[in-house]
């Protein structure tokens, strides 16, 4: 399968390239959130990478991505969502709006404030075995870049025994889901920016249902 960076551009997204390589990166995002597809030795699905620059500050990002309490009003198809903190941690009890069958499942949100690192792993209920992470890069005043990895297992018994030697399901639903999460992060924060500067505030804040 084509992955949809080119090599160069993968060397500039793990290790903060500079210069032409950046802007090159850069000038990609300026259409939209791009998704690398990883593989294993055998050719076989791994997790995918989503990657998104935001007009706001790393900060205003982290802040949104932090506040779980808020997922439920932007994250897409969350119908209930209950939150409970373990020390520096959340388990968040997510239930999906999903067609045909209901998604239940509870993950721990593992937050590395001082790297703007959340790990995230399914602990209990659907998608077993889920696990991701989300990384927020300062791209100087008011702009950061979002970088979302994981990979979502487990998601359906019935859809999994229609897949083919492609993985085509598992591929698209993974996508999709990491591209659905990452859009949304990157619109709440620039709405945060939005309305902070309506209000005429300094500084952007995690922003209103």
């Amino acid at each position: 399968m084509r992955n949809p960076l080119t090599a160069a551009a993968l060397l500039g997204l793990l290790f903060g390239a500079s210069g032409a390589r950046a802007d090159e990166l850069g000038e990609m995002l300026s259409k939209g959130p791009l998704v690398r597809i990883e593989t294993d030795a055998s050719g076989k699905y791994r997790q995918s990478t989503c990657i998104a620059d935001v007009a706001a500050d790393a900060d205003t990002v982290w802040r949104v991505l932090n506040d779980f309490d808020q997922y439920r009003f932007f994250m897409p198809r969350i119908s209930k969502l209950e939150v409970t903190r373990d020390g520096n941690d959340a388990l968040m009890d997510i239930k999906l709006s999903t067609p045909l069958v209901a998604t239940r499942y509870t993950n721990r949100m593992s937050p590395d404030h001082a790297n703007k690192v959340l790990t995230v792993r399914q602990v209990k209920g659907d998608l077993s075995g889920s696990h991701y992470q989300w990384r927020v890069l300062s791209l100087g005043q008011g702009r950061a870049r979002i970088y979302y990895s994981g990979v979502v297992k487990n998601f359906s018994s019935v859809a999994e025994s229609f897949e083919d030697e492609q993985q085509t399901l598992t591929i698209g639903i993974n996508v999709v889901s990491l591209m659905a999460a990452t859009r949304a992060i990157k619109e709440r924060a620039e709405l945060a920016v939005r309305q902070a500067a309506a209000s005429g505030g300094g500084g952007a804040a995690a922003a209103a249902p």
